[in-house]
């Protein structure tokens, strides 16, 4: 249940990116903060629908999603039973005998962890294990999401200044890198692709129906791609 919701929120931040990108108004930093929502979301499906795992490394994902959840809701006290339902979910795990680590954010059920974004990211966009693209796409990502100086700055192309010698002032032109946005947007479809691909394999859901969508995305990818290289040659 926790895996398709995350994987719903995944597509939808993905389909998101698309619409704001196909319409009348590209957008300079809106696709980039949904792109960060799908990393995550991405991550997080894919750990807990990963084919292979024992029923019981399932449950322990499972509460580590709701006591995570749950220390949220007590966190910003949006309800006067946060301390009860904190409680609770500890009381669950503690009657499989297992040890709760942690006592704010993201806890840790007997080794059950969620995973770190950056990491997974590059795992599931099948970049080699000592890449940093993962982190890199995240923390930039993150950096348009909280608004830093830094990240506003690198969603921007800026151009040479053009000065107006009889006004005395000067502007220059702020643009939007399409060959970066297509990089980006490359390894977010790819992560979400991969995330659903973990899914479809453990339930037996890979039809040739799926097949199709599978090679769709790969397409998609691919021409992603091309466009990323051919406008930042040398770079991803």
């Amino acid at each position: 249940m926790l895996g398709g919701m995350t994987l719903q929120a995944g597509t939808d931040y993905v389909r998101g990116v698309a619409e704001l990108c196909d319409s009348a108004h590209p957008p300079v930093y809106a696709h980039l903060a949904l792109a960060r929502g799908a990393l995550e979301a991405s991550v997080i499906s894919a750990w807990l629908s990963e084919p292979g795992i024992t029923t019981l490394e399932r449950i322990k994902r499972g509460l580590c999603e709701f006591l995570y959840s749950a220390r949220e809701v007590k966190e910003l006290n949006l309800g006067s039973n946060g301390d009860a339902k904190v409680m609770w979910w500890n009381g669950v795990a503690q009657s499989f005998g297992w040890e709760v680590v942690g006592g704010r954010g993201r806890p840790t059920i007997d080794g059950a962890r969620r995973p770190r974004v950056g990491d997974e990211v590059t795992r599931l966009t099948g970049a080699s294990a000592d890449a940093r693209i993962g982190d890199l796409l995240y923390s930039r990502f993150s950096a348009v999401d909280h608004v830093t100086w830094f990240g506003l700055m690198s969603a921007l192309d800026i151009g040479a200044a053009e000065r107006d010698e009889r006004a005395g002032t000067g502007s220059v032109p702020v643009t939007v890198d399409g060959g970066r946005v297509a990089a980006y947007v490359y390894y977010v479809v790819r992560a979400v692709r991969a995330a659903a691909q973990t899914r479809f394999t453990t339930f037996g859901w890979a039809d040739a129906e799926w097949g199709l969508a599978i090679e769709r995305a790969g397409k998609l990818e691919e021409a992603l791609l091309r466009i990323a290289v051919q406008n930042r040659p040398g770079s991803v």
